[in-house]
């Protein structure tokens, strides 16, 4: 299992997030770094410090950070001030980021089923899409004159259509059946007496018009499925913000396809966007997956409550 496009978390984070639940995050408590010799005033550290997180000891005190000491990256240089004596010990506490080396041991193929599925069931809680995706949705009418999308934020609406079914009989003479609408492409679908038909072998399709390659039987039944798109701006209005459509009679008699991109920062959006703008929706994702994993081999289903408070906060009411 490979980490979904629309994947909210890294593995990484995922992984440093079930550290951080067991009580071992990346953190060193002492760290031997060297010894001093009087003069020696540079020492290197195994990792790079996060920042703000790094401690420097000799002889088990306490040092401060500018006026006994300096740090680039993982090298400390000491001031002449703090220059560590001949024979004292120096050690060093601090946090430290993850590489993928650290994690050798996880399974990433579970993991990123983990991820994949928390970030589905995330976005479906608070109604919101995180990763720009494109999503096809049904939705049967409501002899309304709005339809609710079911993910926000809306970036675009690319199609909006309704699909037809319509009859007709055989009589052995008539080929050409003219159709109530020009169907969308590729949507059409024919069935005579119940046996679906084969373009160009049974039949073709011109703008409206089918035209069959031999007559139907007489009596035989005709049933012909399609879709018909619906036009901004003249059969509807597209309300992104909000992620509606109106202005139509989204009648209960048909069903409603709706193609659309959702996601937030748009199509171009990185992941670290994403993620800077819905730290909520982060937390929320790494904390199902920390659970999950905690408790697999159990049943284990929804999202946890923890998860579902922090992603309140994103909910928005649709009326």
């Amino acid at each position: 299992m490979t980490l979904s496009s629309y994947a909210l978390v890294t593995l990484n984070q995922a992984k440093a997030m079930l550290q951080l639940d067991q009580l071992a995050a990346l953190h060193i408590d002492a760290e031997y770094v060297g010894t001093g010799d009087g003069t020696e005033t540079v020492f290197t550290l195994d990792h790079t410090p996060l920042t703000g997180s790094l401690k420097v000891y000799v002889d088990s005190t306490l040092k401060t950070e500018v006026t006994h000491f300096t740090y680039s990256a993982a090298t400390i240089t000491f001031t002449t001030a703090g220059k560590p004596g001949n024979g004292k010990i120096v050690t060093a506490a601090y946090d430290y980021a993850p590489t993928a080396d650290t994690f050798e041991s996880y399974d990433d193929d579970l993991l990123a089923t983990l991820i994949n599925t928390a970030t589905v069931e995330a976005e479906r809680y608070c109604g919101r899409c995180f990763m720009p995706q494109t999503l096809t949705e049904s939705h049967w009418g409501r002899d309304t004159e709005t339809l609710n999308l079911y993910r926000q934020p809306v970036i675009s609406i690319t199609s909006v259509a309704y699909k037809v079914v319509e009859t007709g009989t055989g009589d052995a003479s008539t080929v050409d059946f003219t159709l109530s609408d020009t169907p969308m492409t590729d949507t059409l679908t024919v069935y005579a007496d119940g046996v679906l038909q084969t373009v160009t072998t049974h039949y073709t399709l011109s703008g409206a018009v089918v035209t069959f390659v031999s007559a139907p039987a007489d009596a035989v039944k005709l049933v012909f499925k399609f879709s018909i798109e619906l036009f901004l701006g003249v059969d509807y209005t597209d309300k992104s913000a909000i992620g509606r459509l109106t202005d139509h009679d989204f009648s209960s008699a048909y069903e409603y396809v709706v193609i659309y991109m959702a996601g937030y920062y748009g199509s171009g959006a990185t992941q670290a966007q994403v993620q800077a703008l819905v730290p909520a929706a982060v937390q929320a994702v790494l904390t199902a997956v920390a659970t999950w994993w905690d408790n697999r081999g159990k049943e284990a289903t929804g999202l946890p409550d923890a998860s579902k408070k922090l992603l309140d906060t994103l909910k928005v009411s649709v009326i």
